[in-house]
């Protein structure tokens, strides 16, 4: 397996290549669906490891596409569900909150109420998020 460096490396690499499909065609649904499913890919379960410039940059493409795309199921699924993963650190959940990103979730579980999926995404990252903020309330820092 692949020391934390490379590992480290192969996610910027990743992350990196989402950001640029989705700043590539804004307008596209299409392509901001799938550059974010990259995203989400590319996190998995290491999104705490993200570097805080790239994840602060992959926050902003995200909000873009999920405000730019309201009406797309999926696109509001997969946004929920990178929103949720990025705001595992305290940096990501100040970035999530300042650039509107509870809105952008409040918003899309509201257009698609009868999405389970949008829903269940839309929960998870709004938890994570009141989590997060009850921690560092309490004076503690997420790693």
């Amino acid at each position: 397996p692949p020391g934390p460096s490379l590992a480290r490396l192969e996610l910027a690499q990743k992350v990196e290549a989402s950001i640029r499909e989705m700043k590539a065609d804004p307008e596209s649904q299409a392509s901001q669906e799938r550059g974010c499913e990259r995203l989400n890919r590319a996190l998995g379960n290491v999104a705490r490891q993200c570097a805080d410039t790239q994840r602060a940059e992959a926050i902003g493409v995200v909000l873009s596409a999920m405000l730019t795309h309201p009406n797309a199921t999926v696109m509001q699924q997969q946004g929920c569900r990178a929103l949720g993963k990025l705001a595992e650190t305290s940096l990501g959940v100040q970035t999530v909150a300042d650039g509107g990103g509870i809105n952008a979730v409040v918003s899309a579980m509201a257009a698609h109420a009868q999405d389970a999926h949008v829903q269940r995404l839309g929960c998870k990252a709004l938890c994570r998020l009141a989590r997060a903020a009850s921690v560092a309330a309490r004076g503690f820092q997420l790693q």
